[in-house]
């Protein structure tokens, strides 16, 4: 039985081209099965009510890093997405830890600083 794949892309910013995802995403679903739905998306990563995002008892695999989470929740897949949590909680932190640190230098130097003035 051949496999029925769907793909998922979303870009965050209007500067962002979704037209260059869906090429690369119809070539790995060919290799995977037969594409049976094609979404794609525009927001934030961060946000968690992404309509196209919403699916159950998928497989979900990333190409272009080579993960595949099954949805059998076998060992292999609960430590992905346990670390995939855990990078996705420093990175969505990092930014207001760097711009503390750069407003607490700039301050020390008599400057005044922003987020807004990268």
């Amino acid at each position: 039985m051949t496999a029925r794949v769907a793909t998922y892309h979303r870009v965050s910013t209007l500067d962002q081209n979704p037209a260059l995802a869906p090429r690369k995403l119809r070539a790995a679903a060919g290799r995977l099965g037969r594409l049976v739905l094609e979404v794609g998306e525009v927001g934030s990563g961060a946000r968690n009510d992404r309509p196209g995002w919403q699916a159950a008892g998928v497989r979900f695999t990333v190409v272009t890093q080579g993960l595949d989470i099954r949805p059998a929740g076998d060992s292999m897949s609960r430590l992905l997405l346990t670390m995939l949590a855990g990078v996705a909680e420093f990175e969505a932190a990092t930014p207001t830890d760097r711009g503390r640190s750069v407003s607490r230098l700039a301050s020390g130097r008599g400057e005044r600083w922003d987020a807004t003035m990268t």
